[in-house]
């Protein structure tokens, strides 16, 4: 017995051309390139952040909020300047017209007294600073340092 024939195989069509795969890009900048730009920002990091340990460390920046120590007069004028305003407030109190001559003749009188009550007091050291300078023949260098110069 003869086997029956199989069918012809078809012919198959070829498939159609692959289109070549695009070549991966380049990259726009190289990984060598990019590790030195994140190497450099692991050190400016780390710097930044050691000055700031090292001043917390070293126990931190001093700031005084109080004024430097002035002068001898400098402390004069600030003395003067406490006492001229409490003698003012004093004479806010007292029952002299001002609408009147007489008032503002008593008013002045009484204000001139008054002003100079703690001159002695208040330009003390300024006057023994002066005496020094004087003793010392330093009398220029002293104005030269009230001025802010060096004596």
């Amino acid at each position: 017995m003869t086997e029956p024939k199989k069918p012809a195989a078809r012919k198959r069509k070829p498939a159609a051309p692959k289109e070549p795969k695009p070549k991966a890009q380049a990259r726009k900048k190289p990984v060598a390139q990019r590790s030195v730009v994140v190497g450099s920002l692991w050190c400016i990091v780390a710097a930044v952040v050691g000055v700031v340990v090292g001043v917390f460390v070293a126990g931190g920046v001093k700031i005084n909020p109080e004024p430097k120590p002035s002068d001898v007069l400098s402390q004069a004028y600030d003395a003067d300047r406490v006492t001229q305003i409490a003698v003012l407030k004093e004479l806010a109190e007292q029952p002299f017209d001002g609408a009147t001559d007489e008032g503002r003749l008593k008013a002045g009188e009484w204000f001139n007294k008054q002003r100079f009550r703690t001159i002695d007091s208040d330009f003390g050291g300024y006057t023994d600073a002066v005496a020094e300078a004087i003793g010392k023949n330093a009398e220029a260098e002293f104005a030269a340092e009230l001025e802010g110069g060096n004596p």
